[in-house]
């Protein structure tokens, strides 16, 4: 946030890391450096066993989707890339016979945040960039400047009273964040602009015009 221009900075009051989905190819040999971090407690798990993978809920770590036939994983749950990763390592340590990672790949990060401003409901139905329906909260942001896969979710409110809130999943670098950081930014900016008097949305040339020739 702090390397964004202050005119995007000031669209936000609130960006935090909310889920990193981490892809690991689990068929290596524990490296000395591996086992020098796995040194902390975890507990417990629960799993559920699947035709070709199974699901492992583990306690203060994440969650493992794990393909047995190939030793391939998918690790979620966690916030921080580091954490995933140090995640994934003690998994493959206690759970597949001492196998370390050969090959790591970070195709999903999700973020969350909140505007600085509200935006209304029925602004948003308005906007051609925006795309919903009254069975699911929420619009998707479709727009030409997104960095591939990136599909942003705002979260409006009917009357306008509390700032908005947004998600945003498909980030895979600290560019394309900003990216599109900046493009909400630019999008939204006119939803952060009170709504004009009643006065200036009449007709000039109707009931008040005609009340002026008559007096």
């Amino acid at each position: 946030m702090a390397q964004l221009p202050p005119r995007v900075r000031k669209s936000f009051v609130k960006l935090l890391p909310a889920n990193v989905v981490l892809h690991v190819c689990a068929s290596g040999s524990p490296g000395s450096l591996s086992r020098k971090l796995q040194h902390r407690p975890h507990v417990g798990k629960k799993e559920r066993t699947h035709w070709a993978s199974r699901r492992i809920r583990q306690e203060n770590n994440g969650v493992v989707l794990e393909f047995p036939m190939s030793n391939n994983l998918i690790h979620a749950g966690q916030k921080e890339p580091a954490q995933s990763w140090l995640s994934s390592l003690w998994f493959c340590q206690q759970n597949m016979h001492n196998q370390f990672p050969l090959a790591e790949s970070l195709p999903n990060m999700v973020a969350t945040g909140q505007f600085s401003f509200p935006i209304k409901t029925a602004w948003a139905k308005q906007q051609s960039f925006l795309s919903g329906s009254d069975k699911f909260p929420g619009f998707a942001v479709t727009h030409v400047r997104l960095p591939p896969k990136v599909t942003p979710e705002v979260y409006t409110t009917a009357g306008g009273t509390k700032n908005a809130k947004f998600i945003i999943p498909g980030i895979t670098s600290a560019a394309h964040l900003a990216q599109t950081l900046v493009l909400l930014s630019d999008l939204f900016d006119q939803a952060s602009e009170p709504d004009p008097p009643t006065s200036a949305r009449t007709d000039p040339g109707g009931a008040s015009a005609a009340r002026t020739a008559a007096a």
